[in-house]
């Protein structure tokens, strides 16, 4: 029983050791901040509601819909 204790202090040493020296000498690269020059607005179906990308959203006046099917003929 002393043994099995003894081994999991150890391993918890070990790995805060691990943990440590991953954060000092880690790569410095972090995750990229969101572009938002890519980013486009969102916007929803004026019949379902469903939000999709301006850009691809069908405008018929003021409203905009997310396929052929939702526009009012």
């Amino acid at each position: 029983m002393g043994y099995l204790i003894r081994f999991l202090i150890l391993a918890l040493v070990l790995w805060l050791v691990i943990r440590y020296l991953k954060k000092i000498f880690g790569s410095e690269e972090k995750t990229k901040p969101l572009n938002t020059k890519t980013t486009q607005p969102m916007i929803s179906c004026a019949k379902c509601g469903v939000y999709i990308p301006k850009d691809q959203a069908f405008v018929v006046g003021e409203n905009y819909y997310c396929c052929k099917d939702h526009v009012p003929s």
